[in-house]
């Protein structure tokens, strides 16, 4: 039989060999690190908010000035079909 001693010994520096390993494998990471990994996180999402709201109000604005010139040659159209009209129903007016 084995004195339990070792077995806790063992298993104790088998805990703290398994940490180390994986504090360097980078799967555990210090407390600050990652409150400071956090912090820098949470900025770089501020930004990103920032720049979405920027681009959202760029396309509104885009798609104000499409609508504006959209409507304005609308309505140059129907200016123009107003001619039409007037200059035809003269034409047939004339022939008469």
């Amino acid at each position: 039989m084995q004195d339990p001693n070792i077995i806790g010994i063992l298993l104790n520096a088998g805990l703290a060999g398994l940490a180390f390993v994986l504090f360097l494998k980078g799967w555990i990471a210090p407390k600050p690190s990652v409150d400071r990994l956090t912090k820098e996180a949470e900025q770089w999402r501020k930004l990103y908010e920032i720049e979405r709201q920027a681009h959202d109000l760029t396309r509104k604005g885009h798609a104000e000035e499409t609508r504006a010139a959209l409507q304005a040659a609308a309505e140059g159209s129907q200016t123009a079909m107003a001619l039409l009209e007037e200059i035809r129903k003269r034409q047939s007016e004339a022939q008469r």
